[in-house]
């Protein structure tokens, strides 16, 4: 496995998630801080772009410049458009526990996570599901028993949705079929002893980058399986990982630093975490995977 050693070029976010790369910056929801930055990869500038008082999490940059921002306690879909906050989708009907990441399948829809249950507020972890947003903005559940929805991502080609199952630490593949519906999803990753997965990026050869929260390592997975790269933030524990940059060939990932054994919910829900910005030059550009 090669591995590269990513560098850190911005700091001052409590979590970063939901990053996406946007006309020459890069944008995430830091999502304890209750907003959305924008930050300059050159100088590590942050702007603030909107505040969300029910926390932001995943988010869709548009192909117009705007963004779709999944705001987590009240569970809606938000729509950022001209410095403008407004409700794209309200899924507090369907959702069972906070809104995690999201995708968009180049169609117009979106698959959302439902993590399950509300654990920042002391709920148990509980049985989540992918909630599918139609270009009509209706929504339906899609999949369901899964251990804590995380990372999701689409292959290149449309066809592959792989999603991520924090608890078994395990990356599932489902087709996609043309209602947007999902197949039987079958196992294409399994790190069960070495670390739990959080956020995810794929690239053009249908490789899939894992954030493996216990370690300080993005991992990815080739098509065929086999373990091919490594990028090292030094010191942190990936949360969430995009490929764009000036070359196209550069992985940006936020990393909170180290907890060293501490649970992961309670500093979250003291605000003890921090986390930073780093990159690092690969050898995959993005090309058609989502998002």
């Amino acid at each position: 496995m090669q591995e590269i050693i990513a560098q850190k070029i911005a700091s001052g976010i409590l979590f970063g998630e939901g990053i996406r790369w946007r006309r020459n910056a890069v944008v995430l929801s830091d999502m304890l801080g209750r907003r959305v930055v924008e930050i300059d990869p050159a100088s590590g500038t942050l702007t603030t772009l909107a505040e969300v008082d029910n926390q932001p999490n995943g988010l869709i940059a548009l192909a117009n410049g705007d963004l779709i921002i999944n705001s987590m306690f009240d569970r809606k879909l938000l729509r950022l458009s001209g410095g403008i906050l407004s409700e794209y989708c309200d899924l507090s009907a369907i959702a069972t526990g906070y809104l995690g990441d999201i995708v968009d399948d180049g169609q117009g829809g979106y698959y959302v996570d439902d993590v399950g249950a509300r654990v920042l507020h002391g709920e148990k972890p509980a049985p989540g599901r992918l909630i599918y947003v139609a270009p009509d903005r209706t929504a339906r559940v899609v999949c369901d028993q899964l251990a804590f929805a995380n990372g999701v991502v689409i292959s290149p080609d449309g066809a592959r949705l792989y999603l991520a199952e924090t608890m078994i630490s395990a990356i599932k593949v489902y087709d996609i079929k043309p209602n947007g519906d999902l197949g039987q999803g079958r196992l294409f990753a399994d790190f069960t002893g070495q670390s739990r997965i959080d956020g995810m990026t794929m690239d053009a050869q249908e490789g899939c980058w894992a954030c493996l929260l216990d370690t300080d390592r993005v991992v990815r997975v080739g098509v065929d399986g086999a373990r091919t790269h490594a990028v090292i933030v030094p010191g942190g524990e990936p949360i969430a990982c995009t490929i764009g940059g000036t070359t196209g060939r550069e992985i940006f990932i936020t990393a909170i630093e180290a907890l060293e054994g501490r649970n992961i919910f309670e500093e979250m829900m003291a605000k003890r975490v921090r986390a930073h910005l780093w990159r690092a030059e690969v050898s995959y550009p993005k090309g058609a995977a989502r998002p």
